[in-house]
Order: C-alpha cells, then structure tokens, then sequence
C-alpha cells in the first residue's frame, strides 16, 4: 500500500463518483501503480470506493464508492478536500 494527498477539493456527493487529483510530483509513481477497478481509500474515516476511470492528462481518477453509505469524503462531510491522504 502506498498513499499521496489529494491535491484539490472536490465534491464527494453520496452515490456520486468523486475526482482524486494526483500532484504532478506523485503522478509516475501513482500512475504505475492504479488500474480501473482497484481498491483506494482515504485514510480519514476509512472510506473506501473503486478507481472507474483515469485521466493521464489531467492527473486525476475517478473513484466509485462503496457501501455502507456509498460516500468517499474525508474529514469533511461532502467533500474530498486537498489535504486528504488517499491509500491504493
């Protein structure tokens, strides 16, 4: 398992996928690393969802959330904010 901090805030709405930026400095080590379908989660609050797509060029994945509550936000309630901590 390997971790990075997301690097910008976004909406992480119940049943909605959420967009996880990758910093540019972490982006060959991730980018090696994740595949569609992978198992990622945030290190606030133990959310944990699957990657449904990768976009190179904008050094971001979408992750699909799982259940109970089919969210992945971190410390804040709706929202992936940029300090946190994403594990895959």
């Amino acid at each position: 398992m390997a971790t990075f901090v997301n690097d910008r805030t976004a909406q992480a709405l119940r049943g909605e996928s959420v967009t996880v930026t990758v910093p540019y400095s972490d982006w060959a080590t991730v980018s090696s690393s994740i595949t569609i379908g992978a198992e990622v989660s945030i290190s606030e609050g133990g959310k944990q969802g699957t990657i449904g797509s990768i976009d190179s060029f904008g050094l971001t994945f979408e992750v699909v959330p799982f259940q109970p509550d089919f969210r992945f936000d971190g410390g804040s309630p709706g929202l992936l904010t940029a300090d946190d901590t994403i594990i895959y």
